[in-house]
């Protein structure tokens, strides 16, 4: 895809990529690991991305392009000045003292809400049993209501500008 962008892009163009790396993370910015992914107990968001995860390997899909995009585009031969950031965004409102952050928490909580009932059907479709999805629905979505619910997101982003004259290519 870098490529591929590369060659429609005018020299001098700008690439924008941003992503979010399909994981959760706690107050302190650190990444919720599971022990045992099958056991069915809090964390329900950490565990329902951890299904959407394996849901999206068994189906052939990978969802580590987050963690991959700074590489692919410095070490593209037509890219330059390459700049990496990584933000941590609120996923519940818990963040108070910042009205800010309340309100990109509540924006976030809703999208994530949204984004558990879209990935039913690649979940179902993948073999997990439904029973076992409606629960990991029913309890992330509840989780997420809950005051106390303090997680992060991650999104990295990836910007550059395509080399202004034409370098050799191979």
């Amino acid at each position: 895809m870098i490529d591929q962008i590369s060659h429609v892009l005018r020299p001098g163009g700008l690439i924008d990529l941003t992503e979010w790396d399909f994981h959760c993370y706690n107050e302190d910015f650190q990444r919720i690991e599971l022990d045992d992914v099958a056991t069915t107990e809090k964390p329900w968001w950490p565990r329902w991305l951890a299904y959407l995860e394996m849901a999206a390997r068994r189906r052939g899909g990978d969802v580590n392009a987050a963690t991959h995009i700074h590489d692919w585009v410095s070490r593209h031969p037509r890219f330059e000045d390459v700049i990496y950031n990584e933000y941590f965004i609120p996923a519940t409102p818990w963040v108070t003292d910042s009205t800010l952050d309340l309100h990109i928490g509540v924006a976030m909580r809703e999208n994530i809400q949204i984004f558990l009932k879209s990935g039913r059907p690649l979940l179902l479709g993948s073999g997990v049993p439904e029973q076992l999805v409606n629960e990991l629905q029913a309890n992330a979505h509840k989780e997420l209501m809950e005051d106390d619910t303090r997680y992060y997101v991650r999104v990295q982003s990836v910007y550059a500008r395509k080399l202004h004259r034409s370098q050799p290519y191979g």
